[in-house]
This record gives C-alpha cells, structure tokens and sequence, in this order.
C-alpha cells in the first residue's frame, strides 16, 4: 500500500472446539503498520442468545498528517490536502471483551468493555515539510515537533445495536445491515481522555445476473474531544484514490457503491473485478480538546483577523473527496471471519 509496505502471517478458524466458535491470529511487519490482532469468537454461551468475543490489537504504526485542504476567499483555491507535514509513531496497546445478545433473527445489542495504552515515538517534520505548517508559528523550533496527542491511559465503553440480514455466497453479498454504536471514554477507570465516538452505518447487497454483485455502504460518524487515535479517518481501502489516513477529523460523512463480477474461483480462492464510486467529506467540527495538538487551518472558519491574508480561509467543500476507479477483490471461501 501507499506508505505500507510489508507482509504477515496468520490463522483462522471457523468451527474452534467443534462449536462454530472462530479464532483469528494475524502478525504483521512492515514499514508502516506492525501489528499483531487476536480475536476469538463465541457465537453462543452455553446454547443461549448470548455472545461474547475477547480480542487484543497491538499496534506500532508510522502516521503521517496532511496539511488540512482549504480554500482561500481570494483565489477559492483549493490548498493542503496533497503535502504530509508531520510524522510520528503511534504505539497502541488495545484488548476489548464483548458480550451480547441476539433478540431475534439478526437483531443484537452488545457492550464492549476496551482498554488501551497509548505512547509516541519521536516525531518530526517531513521532508519538505516546515515547522509552521505543523505549530503555526514559524519561529518554533523545527527539532521540536510536538506529538499529535497525549500519551495515556485510553479506556472506554462501546455500545452497539445492529440488524444484520446479509448473506454471502462466493463473494456474493446480499441483504442488508444497519448498524448504530456509541463509544464513551470511562474516566471512573483510569482513563487520561475525555471524549465520546458515535457513528451509524448502513449496508445494502444485491445480486445481479446469478453473479454479479451490487453493493452500497454508508457511514455517518461524530466525536467529541476525540484524541488523535480515534479519530475519523479516509484514504486508502475506505476512500480509495488517496493516500492511507490522507483525511481525517472528528466528522465523517461517507458512501461507497461498488459493483463486481467474477473472475475465478480455485478451491475456495476467488477473484472478482469491479468498478467502484467512493466519496467522503471528513473534517473538524470542534478543535478544543486540551488531548489534541491540531494542525493549522484544522477550525472550523479562520476569519478571526479579516485583514490578515493567511486568515481568509474557510473550510467550503475542500474536505469533499471523490474518487472512481477499477480493481479487484480477493476472498477465501474457508474464512468467515471479517478480514
């Protein structure tokens, strides 16, 4: 991938003790994002409704921030989007347990319990890079680069309502999915952030002449005071034309339509071409979390001094991003599990 390179190993299971419990184990080294995700799956307790999963995520990863796309009132020039200013290491050490329960066919409400630790790496400019696109003060000193956040303790409560009534069939997905969560920074355990993470997502697949697979996803998501490891991301796999986490802020409104047909099939190993339309809008709506050092231009409106010319901005639709292209998808009949 852009900025990602690297490769991993891992193990899955779909029926682990002969109880249609799953187990996902995957490690991975690469210059961007070394991490290691575990994941094991109950899909009943005991023969009841109930459900549980337990799961870890541990992360180094290499972010980089880019210059937040803006349009100056003089030209109405779209500015930023394209140049990486800051780059830093994030380490994040996650584990989570989740337990719910399926109502009816589809319907379930879970809580999950996450827990994390997160540290920085040294961080620095990129090159080509200058120390105000980063502070806003070009007297800072350029071996001074401040972290993107806080290190801490980040421990928070997830809630979730979803009705899932999606199939699949050879890389075919039918049906649809409706999903609303609700994540809550816990400060009664230990937790240094302060903030709260909401979203709402839809799915919808359709299958056409036998093979052929239409498919829509949304997703309409708000934070808080969101510290800098949750916040929304696009570019990459979710809005493909662009960089990995090219965009980010505490608002993201996005949509993905995508249409595949098949290629082949081998054993279970299947790929599928496709054409695809994807468009987002992410940006900031709130800059006043004491956990977050933004970067310049990340507000909402910058016409406190209309006199200064750096100042004449306003955010408009720079942060809409859209994007249409061809490529392909692989899948593995064996694994259910979503990779």
């Amino acid at each position: 991938q852009p900025t990602n390179k690297g490769g991993g190993v891992g193990f899955g299971e779909n029926n682990l003790f002969g109880k249609n419990q799953k187990l996902l184990l995957y490690a991975q080294i690469a210059t961007g994002d070394s991490f290691f995700i575990g994941a094991w799956v109950i899909p009943n307790l005991g023969g009841t409704r109930w459900y549980a999963q337990v799961d870890t995520f541990l992360k180094s990863s290499r972010q980089f921030e880019y210059a937040v796309p803006v349009k100056y009132l003089q030209t109405d020039a779209d500015v930023g989007a394209n140049q990486a200013v800051r780059e830093s290491r994030l380490n994040y050490l996650n584990g989570g347990l989740r337990l719910g329960i399926e109502l009816f066919r589809g319907f379930k409400i879970d809580a999950r319990l996450r827990g994390a630790r997160v540290t920085y790496g040294k961080s620095k400019l990129v090159e080509g890079a200058t120390i105000d696109q980063v502070t806003g003060d070009p007297t800072s000193d350029p071996a001074a680069v401040p972290d993107p956040g806080k290190e801490g303790n980040d421990v928070s409560t997830e809630f979730t309502m979803s009705l899932d009534r999606r199939a699949s069939y050879n890389g075919v997905a039918t049906g649809y999915k409706v999903a609303a969560s609700f994540d809550n920074s816990q400060e009664g355990l230990a937790s240094d952030f302060r903030y709260f993470i909401t979203g709402l997502g839809i799915f919808r697949g359709e299958r056409l002449f036998k093979e052929h697979n239409l498919q829509f996803k949304s997703h309409l998501g708000y934070g808080f005071h969101l510290p800098f490891q949750q916040e929304w991301l696009s570019g990459g796999s979710s809005q493909r034309g662009w960089l990995n986490g090219q965009f980010r802020g505490d608002f993201r409104a996005q949509a993905n339509l995508e249409y595949s047909v098949p290629v082949f099939t081998i054993k279970g190993f299947g790929v599928r071409a496709l054409a695809f339309f994807d468009s987002s809008y992410t940006t900031f709506l709130n800059t006043e979390s004491p956990d977050r050092n933004y970067l310049p231009n990340s507000e909402r409106n910058r016409l406190q001094d209309p006199m200064a010319e750096q100042s004449k901005t306003q955010r408009y639709l720079a942060p809409f991003k859209n994007s249409v292209g061809v490529g392909t998808r692989f899948y593995l009949k064996q694994i259910v599990l979503p990779l």
